[in-house]
């Protein structure tokens, strides 16, 4: 069983946010005529805590719905390679969230505009990704943002 016990020195052990689990995805509409996507409806998923220490009322993280065609979303797209990513939702978080439990969460993404896809992305190429915490890569901006034992575990990718 994991601990919250501080570490020696007084440094309490840190969190492990993750996606546990997706159970739902919204719908992705494709115009072909017009090449966009419109996605709608909602999100459904399990966020848990597999690091020894809790997530305190305190701190805060976002997560975020991104649709693309990989988990690289802090890169360009690049449309002569066929790299395609965008922000579906994101919502801000708070704790508390002990060790060795998991939350549901429900992020609508409901488009109120379509989005219009790069003609050298084949919609079946694009896949949803959950991010909790920070993208890989991506540095804390502000004092309580949750900072975690490893952030490169915050991406989940829906197949």
């Amino acid at each position: 069983m994991l601990s919250s016990t501080p570490l020696a020195g007084g440094i309490p052990p840190l969190p492990d946010l993750q996606v546990a689990d997706v159970l739902e995805t919204p719908f992705l509409g494709f115009n072909e005529q017009r090449r966009e996507i419109n996605p709608s409806g909602s999100l459904h998923y399990l966020v848990g805590n597999i690091g020894p220490g809790e997530v305190q009322p305190f701190q805060s993280w976002t997560d975020q719905i991104w649709l693309g065609t990989d988990a690289n979303i802090l890169t360009p797209d690049d449309p002569l390679g066929g790299v395609f990513h965008v922000q579906i939702a994101i919502t801000p978080q708070m704790g508390p969230v002990p060790p060795g439990k998991s939350m549901p969460r429900i992020l609508q993404v409901d488009s109120s505009e379509p989005i219009a896809l790069l003609k050298t992305v084949n919609p079946h190429d694009l896949k949803w990704f959950v991010f909790v915490g920070l993208p890989p890569g991506q540095p804390p901006d502000g004092p309580g943002e949750l900072e975690e034992i490893d952030e490169l575990n915050n991406a989940f990718e829906v197949t």
